[in-house]
């Protein structure tokens, strides 16, 4: 069910974000995409939850596989959610730094890395080994998500 809405406002979101080279966003556009980013990333943050859960043998591990592809997907649709203009400087509520559009194949690569280390977790998941499951999902942590959040978002968002 939640890969099926993660899916669905993937969709939307990519439907409506068509920006090319340094083209920079109305305010109005900047606005509502660092909203739906906003959903987008909490999303993300309950596919962690919900693999952790397995981890903690709170859910199953259908749930968990499930989330892992939500993340594997996902890592193919950030890019396109942050066109130019919708960075700190055009939106105060937002965590997108500069160095997102100074860097930016160094943050399509970190997007990319996401999506590795989900299939690295989603190799671990199947196996049923403990202990890989648990390094492939710190390895998803640290250099997925932190990889990113730790070069392109501000501390305080």
């Amino acid at each position: 069910m939640r890969a099926t809405i993660l899916t669905a406002v993937v969709c939307v979101m990519l439907g409506s974000v068509a920006w090319s080279g340094d083209d920079v966003v109305s305010l109005e556009e900047a606005e509502r995409l660092s909203q739906e980013r906003q959903v987008f990333m909490k999303e993300l943050g309950k596919s962690m939850r919900t693999i952790k859960g397995f981890l903690s043998g709170r859910n199953d591990a259908a749930e968990a596989l499930a989330a892992t592809g939500v993340l594997k997907d996902a890592a193919t649709a950030i890019p396109p959610l942050f066109p130019p203009g919708t960075g700190v400087d055009a939106l105060p509520r937002t965590g997108a730094l500069d160095a997102i559009w100074e860097n930016w194949s160094d943050f399509e690569m970190a997007a990319q890395l996401l999506g590795e280390r989900a299939a690295m977790l989603e190799t671990a998941l199947a196996s049923g080994d403990d202990d890989s499951q648990a390094e492939a999902f710190e390895a998803l942590g640290r250099d997925g998500c932190g990889g990113c959040h730790s070069v392109f978002r501000a501390k305080d968002n």
